[in-house]
């Protein structure tokens, strides 16, 4: 996948989405090694892992990938982030009003400008904002079954193949989707 992430242009909005067991979290910190190698220099990443170990030296989690973690948004980022990997990011960038922060919806809004690049991972597209799901530059979806889920795939430019065959990958595949393309990838990549 090295090429697909050195091809995403910095800063963007990146979502990676499936059900369980489907390759989330391996993408995720797939990204985050990926990110350190593109960018050795300043490249910090910071996780919010709602569900990682305590312990950051814990193989498997997000937080034990990146430079510093949290269990919830920050009020502030750490000196130096470039990139943001949100775990469950359903839980803090929700469709209702009350389930958002407005610190990491504002991210996704204006991230661009503050040159951070904001990943997002979900079981559930379709319980993100559809606001937030617009701004989509990335999309890289492992298996996704659920009818909504798929419908709010669907709703993306030219986005017919990327929600055809999400249904129908194996534990480790993705197809990743870009305004310009949808192509299918797996772990092995």
């Amino acid at each position: 996948m090295r090429d697909r992430f050195a091809s995403v242009e910095h800063p963007a909005v990146v979502y990676i989405t499936g059900r369980r067991g489907s390759g989330k979290s391996f993408t995720a910190c797939e990204l985050i090694n990926e990110w350190h190698e593109l960018d050795p220099e300043g490249g910090r990443v910071h996780a919010i892992d709602p569900v990682g170990a305590d312990d950051a030296s814990v193989p498997g989690y997000l937080n034990h990938y990146a430079d510093s973690w949290s269990r919830g948004v920050p009020d502030e980022l750490p000196a130096g982030v470039s990139l943001l990997v949100v775990d469950e990011a359903d839980g803090v960038i929700g469709v209702r009003a009350d389930q958002q922060s407005p610190e990491l919806v504002d991210l996704v809004r204006r991230g661009r400008h503050r040159g951070v690049t904001l990943a997002l991972c979900t079981q559930r597209p379709v319980l993100l904002m559809r606001d937030a799901w617009a701004l989509a530059d990335v999309v890289i979806a492992h298996r996704i079954t659920d009818k909504r889920d798929l419908d709010r795939l669907a709703e993306l430019p030219d986005a017919d193949e990327l929600a055809r065959e999400a249904p129908e990958l194996d534990v480790g595949e993705a197809l990743v989707w870009t305004p310009e393309e949808t192509r299918r990838v797996s772990a092995d990549d």
